[in-house]
């Protein structure tokens, strides 16, 4: 079968992809996953296209395996239930990272004890882009300097960091939470 191109205009983005799939079969997954941000969008309220496309995904997946599972005879009720978990978790997490606390506590069936907002190392090196990480973070990259990795958690070349402490710190005080 010949490649078929497909051009993508969605979330600010644009491309073109070459595939192995006839063209309407590419035009009508293209449509399906411009009406699933939409509806993801007014679900969730999320503005910001990063977001909506990572968790965009993530809802697709659930509808994948859903089908898979259909087949299988799991129950859609449990299927549908673990979406409004997630579309909740989501949200949550949200309105912790819009706050202006630096962290929360949540408590859910034992589950995510606390959440903390963590300012991340970032490593520069030639190979890293100006754009993707400045973008990921919203942050500003005026000298258009190549941020290659993020780095979240522990390691000394570039602990993540909470107010007055790093998260080392705060997970020795607190081993209750973590």
């Amino acid at each position: 079968m010949p490649k078929s191109d497909l051009r993508i205009d969605i979330l600010g983005t644009s491309f073109s992809i070459a595939a192995d799939e006839d063209s309407a079969y590419l035009e009508s997954l293209l449509n399906h996953y411009r009406i699933k941000i939409e509806n993801t969008r007014k679900k969730t309220g999320l503005q910001d296209p990063l977001k909506l496309a990572v968790v965009t995904g993530f809802l697709l997946c659930d509808e994948a395996q859903k089908a898979q599972n259909e087949g299988a005879g799991v129950a859609s009720s449990d299927l549908d239930e673990a979406e409004r978990l997630t579309l909740d978790l989501i949200t949550r997490i949200d309105e912790v990272l819009e706050n202006e606390n630096t962290s929360s506590l949540f408590w859910r069936d034992g589950a995510l004890k606390h959440l903390l907002k963590l300012e991340n190392t970032v490593k520069h090196y030639d190979w890293g882009s100006p754009r993707w990480i400045p973008q990921l973070l919203g942050r500003d990259n005026a000298a258009s300097e190549p941020w290659a990795e993020l780095w979240m958690g522990v390691h000394p070349e570039g602990p993540s960091l909470v107010p007055g402490a790093t998260l080392e710190d705060v997970i020795q005080r607190n081993p209750e939470f973590y």
